[in-house]
């Protein structure tokens, strides 16, 4: 399994240098690209599947790509921030049975950088 970025709906944060899913993510797979001004998964067969990326992305722009053999088309699983401590999970399988499950989650308030968008690219100073 892994994870897909809507790039309709991801706006990079705006001018955050670090968005959340980026700060989240133990692996270091998601970037942003200043370029586009959206967060972008380097490599999904890397992907952890801890969802941490998923839970925090205010924009709710990261979807879990559930695996054909749990989903068989049409079945998912989605986020929904509650508050900033309560996280609601629902899962859907593809005849439109729906579960919730709610928990306690970290809320991550986005980062205000400087608004003169001098950003450093991935890559530099390694």
């Amino acid at each position: 399994m892994t994870i897909t970025i809507d790039k309709k709906k991801c706006d990079g944060c705006g001018l955050s240098k670090q968005p959340p899913c980026m700060k989240s993510c133990p692996g270091n797979l998601i970037y942003k690209e200043f370029s586009m001004k959206k967060a972008v998964l380097r490599c999904g067969a890397d992907c952890w599947d801890c969802y941490c990326c998923v839970k925090v992305c205010p924009k709710e722009a990261i979807d879990v790509v559930l695996a054909y053999e749990i989903s068989n088309r049409g079945a998912f699983l989605k986020p929904k921030a509650l508050d900033s401590n309560t996280i609601e999970w629902v899962l859907q399988d593809k005849q439109g049975n729906s579960t919730s499950y709610r928990q306690s989650t970290q809320y991550l308030p986005l980062e205000q950088d400087a608004a003169d968008e001098t950003f450093t690219e991935i890559g530099e100073g390694i």
